[in-house]
């Protein structure tokens, strides 16, 4: 992670909500605010609330190039513990994209460790 945030060929993805995102909202994990550097596609706009399933392709396309992560070469998500980054990852791979990779650890690994650098909106 450390190496992707200066990275030009790397875009990091936050699946989280926008409050968490911005640093708006309380964080659980220690924290607030993002990994430095990434851009927020969060997972839940990804899902229709009515039926629980995928938005349709247009949507989840244009949720990604309006974060600029179609524009890199490879895509990192994450989240608080990364759950909710495997469904941006996997959106992402409906896209054709199969360059995505999922940081596991989250903001549970990354936050609480102050050397590793975030920030707010």
């Amino acid at each position: 992670m450390l190496n992707a945030i200066s990275d030009g060929a790397t875009c990091t993805v936050n699946a989280l909500a926008p409050g968490l995102h911005s640093g708006a909202t309380p964080s659980p994990y220690g924290r607030q605010g993002h990994i430095k550097g990434s851009v927020n596609v969060p997972g839940l706009a990804l899902l229709d609330p009515v039926s629980n399933r995928f938005v349709p392709l247009s949507k989840i396309e244009q949720l990604f190039r309006e974060a600029g992560a179609l524009d890199r070469q490879k895509v990192i998500h994450y989240c608080g513990g990364g759950i909710t980054a495997t469904a941006t990852a996997f959106a992402l791979a409906l896209l054709g994209r199969p360059d995505t990779l999922v940081y596991d650890g989250s903001l549970h690994e990354w936050a609480p460790d102050q050397t590793l650098p975030m920030e707010t909106d």
